[in-house]
């Protein structure tokens, strides 16, 4: 069993969707974010894809395919704060390059809802997880791990890593906007982790 079958249960029932991307989306999104890569000559690890009141620059069926799944989150479905019904759209798009020993800290969203796509991911974990066990055995492993933390009601974190591999290539994580996350480093490869996020917002 794959580490990302592994993880659908454990995920969706902390209120996390996992959600399989359609081959022509997944594509789409794979060939545009290395385009805009190939037209940018710094580099940057983060670059958008569309920003607010550019959603022309991406195709209906693709902010469909994102938009038509928000409502499956529990977190989203709760909201009762509105005094008409306004619908829920793509607000911001983006991908991540991230190269050996980059990382993204602790951080949440904005809007009400976020999602990551896995477009590429370099490494073996039992490799990640080999090296870095001998050169710091005395730290917690949590190498090339997204981690999703919370916190209880005496201050302490919980933290959920979820062990992304080559499984989760073509796959998304749905989960509410401000549901603190952070992307540890990898060590073993010298190609680039490539994901693509986005937030959600009301139309109003």
């Amino acid at each position: 069993m794959t580490n990302w079958n592994k993880s659908k249960e454990l995920l969706n029932n902390s209120d996390i969707l996992t959600l399989d991307i359609p081959k022509k989306i997944f594509d789409w999104l794979k060939d545009y974010s290395f385009e805009k890569r190939s037209n940018n000559t710094f580099h940057n690890s983060k670059m958008w894809l569309m920003t607010n009141n550019e959603s022309w620059k991406i195709p209906k069926d693709v902010s469909k395919f994102f938009e038509s799944n928000i409502i499956n989150l529990k977190s989203v479905s709760r909201i009762d704060y509105l005094t008409k019904n306004c619908p829920i759209i793509l607000d911001s798009l983006w991908v991540n390059f991230q190269k050996k020993h980059e990382f993204s800290p602790l951080h949440d969203h904005k809007g009400i809802a976020s999602f990551i796509v896995f477009i590429n991911i370099p490494y073996d974990l039992e490799k990640e997880q080999e090296y870095f066990s001998k050169t710091n055995p005395t730290i917690k492993n949590y190498t090339s791990r997204l981690c999703f933390t919370n916190f209880n009601g005496d201050g302490n974190s919980n933290i959920n890593p979820v062990p992304v591999d080559k499984s989760f290539e073509g796959k998304m994580l749905m989960f509410s906007a401000n549901q603190l996350h952070e992307v540890y480093p990898f060590y073993t490869s010298d190609d680039l982790r490539v994901t693509v996020s986005g937030n959600f917002k009301y139309k109003v």
